[in-house]
């Protein structure tokens, strides 16, 4: 497995912020740092309790927020926790829906070509 660093934009419903972000193919989930969510104020109920392979214990919650790459945006699940070194890990969930393609050699990504994963949608 392997991971790759890029800056990248994060939205919510009340603002929004350029973090680092970390694309881990070896995470499963993708998971943004608490003091991020709480400065776009982005939060959330109810907590899940979350246990680390070397047994610590955290809680944290889900949220859905948006992230644009490379100007494409795409919706993302993560869930927010405190412990956390990098601002947001992008983690399989979201390099696999958005088809991203990770180049160690050159240290790029690639996002996969096809329809955006956000469409909006108007009621009449």
């Amino acid at each position: 497995m392997g991971e790759i660093r890029q800056s990248v934009t994060i939205q919510g419903m009340k603002g929004s912020a350029r973090v680092n972000a970390l694309l881990d193919s070896g995470a499963q989930v993708s998971i943004l740092k608490y003091s991020i969510a709480s400065k776009i104020e982005l939060t959330a109920t109810p907590y899940i309790k979350i246990i680390a392979s070397d047994g610590d214990v955290e809680l944290g919650y889900p949220l859905q927020l948006f992230v644009k790459i490379h100007n494409r945006l795409s919706k993302v699940n993560v869930i927010v926790i405190k412990k956390i070194s990098d601002d947001l890990i992008l983690g399989q969930d979201y390099l696999q829906m958005n088809h991203v393609i990770l180049d160690f050699n050159n240290d790029k990504i690639k996002l996969g070509v096809g329809q955006p994963r956000v469409r909006k949608s108007y009621r009449v």
